[in-house]
């Protein structure tokens, strides 16, 4: 394997799971409107992949098949960002929350491409 570390050690999974679970209280605060469903449904598919791809990836056997899975759980984390977008646009969230759950996406994007980028060299 690739990286020794158990996942539930790495720093960035341990954001990543956070993350989700603020997520996961988002959606239940929102009303599950027909546009709200698709929109809950979609995130909760991208942000628990995050965490997933992360997890999946500390067992990688290569450093090549590490990045790829870390590269997974960027696309998954920018996917997410867009979610939030929809789901900012469709509802009424506080100013407060919307900035706190976009840092938190950003921040976590931009250590998994510093993760991916090291681990290049």
């Amino acid at each position: 394997m690739y990286n020794f570390k158990k996942y539930q050690d790495l720093d960035i999974w341990k954001k990543s799971f956070a993350f989700g679970l603020m997520i996961f209280s988002l959606c239940k605060k929102i009303d599950h409107n027909a546009i709200n469903r698709v929109l809950i449904n979609q995130i909760i598919r991208s942000v628990t992949s995050i965490a997933g791809n992360i997890a999946e990836g500390s067992g990688a056997p290569t450093r090549r098949d590490f990045i790829n899975y870390l590269n997974n759980a960027r696309k998954s984390a920018i996917e997410t960002d867009n979610w939030l977008i929809f789901i900012f646009a469709n509802n009424k969230i506080q100013r407060k929350s919307q900035e706190l759950l976009k840092r938190k996406s950003e921040e976590i994007i931009k250590i998994l491409t510093t993760i991916i980028k090291n681990s290049r060299k």
